[in-house]
């Protein structure tokens, strides 16, 4: 077998970091299909979230704590994360999601139910996953804040609305707007 030269090697790992870089995907993703075909709470057996980045990716660091928060809060929803760079330290389950849903970039979660499969990339669509979980009857955690109760999901929609950063943390000391 043949080795290969340097210009080769260059060319190559070229590819591979336009590739990697490539795959982190801005707010102009394409629209992709949501719950729509989910069954209610009720119905559904073993929700599982997976969810898939990179942490070289800007817009995945941006929704990362969107995700931890709705991991940590959400008992009856399964949460399983897939690093892109480490696909190998990927549960078998987030590979067989991977491959099913076609991954084209990250940030991106797939929501699985009783068998249906969906997708949600880039990071708006991403943060529109809490509307989803309260369409099939997941109750979102609440934030307390100067006496009044927001859902996460209330939160990230004011945050966009009024084009400023999501958070990073559900901890109610940032938003001077709430009165």
């Amino acid at each position: 077998m043949k080795s290969l030269n340097n210009m080769q090697r260059l060319i190559i790992a070229i590819l591979f970091l336009a590739i990697t870089f490539s795959g982190c995907m801005n707010e102009n993703s394409e629209d992709l299909p949501t719950f729509g075909n989910l069954h209610s709470v009720a119905g559904a057996q073993n929700i599982t979230i997976y969810f898939y980045y990179s942490p070289e990716c800007h817009y995945c660091r941006i929704v990362e704590p969107y995700i931890e928060f709705l991991s940590s809060e959400l008992n009856e929803v399964g949460f399983d994360y897939c690093n892109v760079l480490k696909l190998q330290r990927c549960s078998e389950s987030a590979i067989e999601v991977k491959e099913k849903i076609g991954l084209t970039g990250v940030p991106t979660v797939a929501p699985k139910a009783d068998g249906s499969l969906n997708k949600y990339a880039g990071w708006k669509k991403v943060c529109e996953l809490g509307k989803d979980l309260e369409d099939i009857g997941i109750k979102l955690p609440e934030i307390e804040c100067r006496d009044k109760n927001f859902s996460v999901q209330e939160c990230i929609d004011c945050h966009r609305n009024e084009g400023r950063n999501l958070p990073s943390s559900f901890e109610c000391v940032k938003c001077p707007e709430i009165s």
